[in-house]
């Protein structure tokens, strides 16, 4: 048995793959393992999950875990050890989110991978492993065109009093800010990424607005005139992943031609892509 999982910043989606079949599939608290410290929250969230779907998984099985922050064997080791805490008997094998990306939009072919969902990130692919890796930087470093940036420009134009007057009313009322709570969450909560990117539902329902619209635009161009700049003329296609990435193909897409790159996939849930991946490797 093997339960593989694509972890992001904001929620962990899970599957239990028997016999060559997905038989349960839940979602769980997110992680991002380079700005969170305790793998054993996720660890036992799964425990839990499992326990609610009355599901045992038994002593030894099989646990692939694709998660958000893995930027080096020191931190996959650590995120391995507090689940064989909470599981001692399971084989665990953590990769980053980005290799997961690239397993469920390409398989086993080649591309130019991006992800964004609460964050962005991307990479180039040869179709088994990563043999360019994009380092996205994170919410303050970089994550360009992801929920958590569009939050960060959202909220930084709030404080200083330079959104439209119907966009500034509407984000008080819906979530009744003020600039004590933005600090409070963004400085002081434990997944500040997590805490921006609950500001794009915000931006997507108000999508209409001119003021959206040219944001949108402006982190789109950025993803692609920063973060996918190595791979420029590369010649392979661009398979995106994330649910962001879904919201904005449009725009994505107008970018993309503007920049002559080709488009080839969007997948809003790498798990889809996983689960198939997974299933025509066992």
């Amino acid at each position: 048995m093997l339960i593989i999982s694509d972890c992001g910043a904001t929620k962990a989606d899970w599957a239990v793959i028997r016999d060559g079949e997905a038989v349960l599939r839940f979602s769980t608290c997110g992680f991002n393992a380079a700005v969170e410290n305790d793998a054993h929250k996720l660890a036992s969230s799964l425990k839990t999950g499992l326990e609610r779907a009355s599901f045992i998984p038994g002593d030894r099985f099989r646990l692939c875990i694709y998660c958000a922050g893995v930027v080096s064997a020191t931190l996959a080791s650590e995120f391995s050890a507090s689940f064989h805490d909470c599981f001692s008997g399971a084989q665990v094998e953590v990769c980053s989110d980005m290799l997961g990306a690239a397993r469920a939009v390409c398989g086993h072919n080649p591309g130019v991978i991006g992800i964004i969902g609460t964050g962005s990130n991307s990479c180039l692919y040869d179709g088994e492993t990563i043999t360019v890796p994009g380092k996205g930087g994170g919410y303050v470093l970089g994550d360009e065109a992801s929920g958590a940036w569009f939050g960060k420009a959202l909220l930084s134009d709030f404080i200083r009093n330079l959104l439209p007057d119907d966009i500034s009313r509407a984000i008080v009322e819906e979530y009744g800010l003020d600039y004590p709570s933005i600090v409070r969450g963004v400085y002081r909560s434990d997944a500040p990424s997590a805490y921006l990117a609950s500001f794009f539902p915000f931006i997507q329902r108000h999508m209409d607005s001119g003021y959206v619209q040219e944001l949108i635009r402006q982190g789109v161009a950025l993803y692609f005139d920063r973060v996918l700049a190595p791979f420029a003329g590369k010649g392979l296609p661009l398979s995106l992943c994330g649910s962001v990435a879904c919201i904005c193909e449009h725009q994505i897409r107008q970018c993309a031609s503007e920049r002559a790159w080709t488009v080839s996939r969007f997948l809003q849930s790498p798990l889809d892509g996983l689960i198939e991946y997974h299933t025509n490797g066992i």
